[in-house]
């Protein structure tokens, strides 16, 4: 008999958030080792078996490789559409964040796997270095190295119904991309960057040059490089990493010259043609295409029916609308409000409500006072907690801190010590622009029942974090594979 133990369905995903640091300690623990992951994975890939070596190119997927600020896992799922509904390959895709299950960040010709196959490829890893425990590697990696496991595990070995294994796998980058876990394969077919910011300042640098260094960690060794236009910073760096791998890069100046701009893209907003474009050249460099021909139509129909939950997204509950996109920079909030106030144009006449969080671990207010200064004036301003957030060592600062009051009543003081995050970005909110309808609600079941009672056919902004938009996609009842109404 088997010494492995039975382990009830659905039991991986508890145990995997076993796996996240939660602790100031753990956190800056895990941090102070980032330098060594790709190193550690490479470990745990050979003591699990998974080989990804191109020793046989023709049994092995072909493999894409994408990084970025902005843009970079709407670009992974167009990339993904091309390649399953235009060549009709079998795929492979692994983005983050997820949503509502870590499951939708390991997807199978566009589905997430099944919960039966999460669970076999968990505990197979699990049991797996269990048996090869060594002193000089942790038994157990990090929750996000465990799902990049994860994925490689089930890319390498899953089989389709018609019988055939993987024939291209898309990997995201969790973050920055030289010292992600996904940069554990020596050789990718083809890599994209997309479009450069300031993210993640505390661990990637705090300069567009520094975060396209890392950025440009993932270029392999004699392949192929798509690029977004970048500012000149970041364009001579890139261009650096380039020539240390003998990587061919190109930057995508013109979109229109590789997409038609009638184009009906599933990802909704403007600035999609340039992941498009850049989905377009990563998928034509596999399968034999024309890297210098100009937009081919049968693209643009299966670019038509990509799909990427939390951005640019529209959902009708009842009489009201919920728009929903996980901007958390100020470039990508610049994109979203431009979405939402094109379509609180279409709709004059109808309440807007924002709802809104986001990361403590970066200053509101840049995002706050663009908000403010858009086109559209929210009849109602509600912060509110997600169900679930990233854990941070980082302590919340106060209304004040934020501000850069210097001086404030012993009173004042013990008011703000004692607010939680959402009423202090009511606070900031609130004296920075003049008050007006605005709440903070202490969980997101209590604002999403105030908006159905006070604004209930209104059209609201859900926005400053993948966080919030998961959690209300949750709350609502939304599912995966339900498509997103576009009134447009």
């Amino acid at each position: 008999m088997s010494n492995i133990p039975l382990r009830p369905p659905g039991s991986s995903i508890n145990a995997l958030y076993s796996h996240i640091a939660t602790s100031k300690e753990g956190i800056n623990a895990s941090a102070s080792h980032r330098k060594d992951t790709v190193e550690e994975m490479r470990c745990y890939l050979e003591k699990l078996s998974i080989d990804y070596k191109r020793a046989d190119h023709h049994r092995s997927p072909r493999i894409l490789h994408i990084t970025g600020t902005k843009g970079k896992g709407s670009t992974t799922c167009m990339a993904e559409s091309l390649c399953r509904l235009k060549h009709g390959l079998h795929t492979g895709m692994f983005t983050s964040p997820h949503l509502i299950s870590p499951r939708e960040r390991i997807q199978l010709d566009g589905h997430p796997i099944s919960e039966e196959e999460f669970d076999a490829a968990y505990w197979h890893i699990f049991d797996q270095l269990e048996t090869h425990k060594t002193d000089e590697l942790r038994t157990h990696p990090g929750y996000f190295r465990f799902l990049t496991l994860i994925a490689l595990h089930v890319f390498k070995t899953h089989l389709f119904p018609d019988g055939k294994r993987l024939d291209v796998v898309l990997l995201e980058v969790g973050m920055g991309g030289r010292y992600d876990p996904t940069n554990v394969l020596e050789s990718a077919d083809a890599c994209a960057v997309t479009k450069l910011d300031l993210d993640h300042t505390r661990i990637l640098g705090d300069t567009l040059e520094k975060i396209a260094w890392e950025k440009g960690g993932i270029m392999k060794t004699q392949s192929i490089c798509f690029s977004a236009a970048q500012l000149p910073g970041p364009t001579k760096i890139l261009q650096e990493c380039s020539s240390a791998t003998n990587t061919n890069l190109t930057f995508i100046d013109d979109p229109l010259s590789v997409i038609d701009s009638s184009w009906n893209l599933g990802l909704k907003g403007s600035f999609q043609r340039e992941n498009a474009a850049i989905a377009v050249m990563l998928t034509r460099s596999i399968t034999g295409g024309d890297l210098t021909s100009g937009p081919d139509p049968a693209e643009g129909a299966a670019l038509k029916e990509a799909r990427w939950p939390g951005r640019c997204q529209r959902v009708e509950v009842g009489a009201c609308s919920f728009l929903l996109d996980g901007a958390h920079t100020e470039k990508s909030m610049e994109v979203c409000l431009d979405w939402f106030c094109e379509e609180a144009g279409r709709e004059v006449g109808r309440p807007t409500v924002l709802l809104f969080n986001c990361s403590h671990e970066r200053s509101p207010i840049p995002l706050l006072e663009q908000i403010k200064s858009s086109r559209t004036n929210f009849d109602k301003v509600i912060f509110s907690p997600s169900d679930t957030e990233r854990p941070s060592a980082i302590a919340k600062p106060t209304a004040s801190e934020l501000l850069g009051r210097s001086f404030q009543s012993e009173e004042t003081a013990a008011q703000e010590a004692k607010a939680n995050w959402q009423e202090t970005l009511a606070a900031v909110w609130t004296e920075r622009n003049g008050g007006g309808d605005v709440v903070s609600c202490a969980n997101l079941q209590d604002a999403i029942a105030m908006i159905k009672e006070e604004k209930g056919e209104g059209m609201v902004l859900c926005t400053g974090s993948l966080y919030i938009v998961g959690s209300v996609l949750n709350s609502v009842g939304w599912s995966w594979g339900q498509r997103q109404i576009d009134k447009g």
